[in-house]
């Protein structure tokens, strides 16, 4: 219920488009509850009562914070470029403009941590059902193993909107491209395989935020 309530609690402030401009600091107070979520891993990985879905809920947490720290730095890359924290000043910053063609490689980074946030293939570890007999959530069924999926399907649909906001400006093309990352999501999880936890959290460290630092140190400079 604790995860529901989090990911609907988002879709409150940012669900229509007469609230997403009411506040000055939207984007910090994305951040502040969106990160609630780790705790929300923890605690359904310790309730469960089972020293397996204990270790589960701590893979899902440690995936959840290696890529929560890209998020977050192309988040302040973006309000560097848009000299707010504000949805309504990033909405008049780029319309009209596209920051996925000023900035491909940086969308290409989001979205594969996306893909690990939200534990999608081939990136989900916390719930390889063939491998991990369900991970974190193997304790649970019926009414809260319902909850606990409608709470992560919510989060990934919000995190398609808000993908498609950034990247695709606002207005109509937001449905065409959220359609369109819709399908990029389902593509990937039937063409790739499963890779490896530690090759995983090595792309998040050595790979991915090293790019995002080098980005976020060039837009500091110039």
């Amino acid at each position: 219920m604790l995860g529901l309530f989090i990911v609907l609690l988002l879709w409150r402030f940012y669900g229509f488009w007469g609230l997403i401009y009411y506040r000055f600091f939207r984007f910090l107070l994305f951040f502040c509850i969106s990160r609630l979520r780790v705790y929300f891993l923890l605690l359904r990985g310790w309730s469960s009562g089972s020293k397996y879905g204990f270790l589960g809920g701590y893979r899902a947490s440690a995936q959840s914070i290696s890529y929560e720290v890209i998020l977050v730095f192309i988040f302040i890359i973006i309000c560097i470029l848009n000299f707010s924290y504000s949805f309504y000043r990033l909405d008049f910053y780029s319309f009209g403009i596209f920051y996925f063609y000023l900035f491909p490689i940086v969308f290409f980074c989001w979205i594969l941590s996306c893909l690990a946030e939200c534990n999608r293939s081939p990136f989900d570890f916390s719930e390889g059902e063939s491998e991990l007999v369900s991970g974190f959530n193997i304790e649970f069924g019926g009414g809260l193993f319902s909850l606990i999926f409608i709470g992560e399907y919510a989060s990934i649909l919000f995190l398609r909107f808000i993908t498609s906001f950034i990247f695709f400006c606002r207005g109509f093309n937001i449905y065409i491209f959220g359609l369109l990352i819709s399908f990029f999501y389902l593509w990937v999880r039937a063409s790739f395989p499963r890779l490896r936890y530690d090759k995983l959290i090595i792309a998040a460290w050595k790979g991915l935020i090293i790019y995002i630092f080098g980005y976020f140190y060039f837009i500091l400079m110039f």
